[in-house]
């Protein structure tokens, strides 16, 4: 029977099933041939269940190795995604830094603008004032030169007025009943009705308020003609001798300073070295006797106007120079900086820091000024 059906034109059992589902042959000959012939329906069924089973356990197999291929896929996604996100994060990281490195150059930068800025203003201030100092530097000069011959004759009365009063001070002891003997044609006379006055020689004795007191009574009321002037002058500086004769006449000999020409300039002068500041003080610890000696203090700001006029510093840098000056002599700790002073004159600064040194005493219980 079996070559019997190899012999029929119709397709076998296991072709009758299109893909679709459709039959190529009519149901009617599929039960014909299926009852003619029904061991070899049943041989043709199990060889197409053998190979539906067969291609399902491929396609399983199919199946299961394209999921592992899925599953390494899906690994080397996850694998790379976590290391795009991880660069993604180092370089957010690296954004941020170089973000903050530009706002602090940027920052770094407006700062640097403003110090040009500053710079620039500074310059065209400093520009400025070279030009007034050229200036006032050829002013100086031309009354350097004034003063110069000035002091040349005033050096020559001078040089008159100590061989008029070479004769010893026992002659002259009487200060209430003395008279100037300084009496040279050329030059003006100071005074005939006031006694002169003594000395000044450091300022203590005799103090020089004192002195000067004495001094302004000998004086004419005004100094306007020049010869008057210039016999005040050197009537001064013959009423002074040892320190104070050489610190007036360094400050007379200066071609640095501006220039002293009348009996007036030489006391502001010397006032300003001897006339020491004393402070008020409703403590009965404090009183002292009249006619008590100088401050070693106050002799160290003598010394270093002396010297500022021997080196010939310009009278705009004693203040800086002093203050320096004082931070040597009595500490940093006790003197602070510059900027803390009042911005006066060297005197002023002295007296500020004498404060300073007095309150640090005070503090300490005691403080030696030497």
């Amino acid at each position: 029977m079996s070559s019997e059906l190899a012999q029929v034109t119709e397709p076998r059992l296991v072709k009758l099933q299109n893909g679709d589902g459709s039959f190529k042959i009519g149901i009617s000959s599929w039960l014909k041939h299926a009852m003619d012939s029904p061991q070899t329906l049943f041989d043709e069924v199990n060889a197409q269940q053998t190979a539906f089973s067969d291609r399902i356990k491929k396609l399983q197999s199919d199946l299961a190795a394209e999921r592992l291929q899925w599953a390494a896929h899906t690994a080397r996604e996850a694998k790379s995604a976590s290391e795009h996100r991880s660069k993604i994060a180092e370089l957010e990281v690296r954004l941020s830094a170089k973000d903050n490195e530009f706002k602090d150059c940027k920052a770094q930068v407006i700062d640097l603008e403003g110090k040009l800025a500053e710079q620039r203003l500074q310059l065209k201030t400093s520009k400025a004032r070279v030009s007034e100092l050229e200036a006032k530097a050829v002013t100086q000069e031309l009354q350097a030169k004034a003063s110069r011959a000035r002091v040349s004759e005033l050096e020559a009365r001078l040089s008159a007025h100590r061989r008029a009063n070479s004769q010893s001070d026992a002659d002259r002891s009487d200060l209430f009943r003395g008279r100037s003997t300084w009496r040279s044609p050329n030059i003006v006379v100071v005074s005939n009705t006031h006694p002169d006055p003594p000395k000044l020689v450091d300022g203590a004795q005799p103090k020089f308020s004192n002195w000067r007191y004495l001094m302004e009574c000998s004086f004419p009321e005004t100094e306007n003609d020049p010869d008057t002037a210039a016999s005040c002058l050197a009537y001064l500086v013959g009423r002074t001798s040892g320190e104070a004769q050489d610190q007036i006449v360094a400050r007379l000999q200066s071609n640095t300073l501006p220039p002293i020409t009348d009996g007036k300039g030489a006391l502001d002068y010397l006032d300003m070295l001897y006339n020491d500041p004393e402070l008020e003080s409703d403590n009965p610890a404090d009183y002292h006797p009249p006619g008590q000696g100088r401050d070693i203090f106050w002799k160290s700001f003598s010394d270093f106007i002396w010297n500022a006029v021997k080196y010939r510093y310009p009278e705009e840098d004693w203040s800086h120079r002093l203050h320096a000056y004082l931070r040597w002599k009595y500490g940093h700790e006790t003197i602070s900086e510059f900027s803390t002073f009042s911005q006066g004159g060297p005197k002023e600064l002295a007296k500020e820091a004498y404060l300073c040194l007095l309150r640090r005493q005070e503090e300490n219980g005691y403080l030696d000024l030497v």
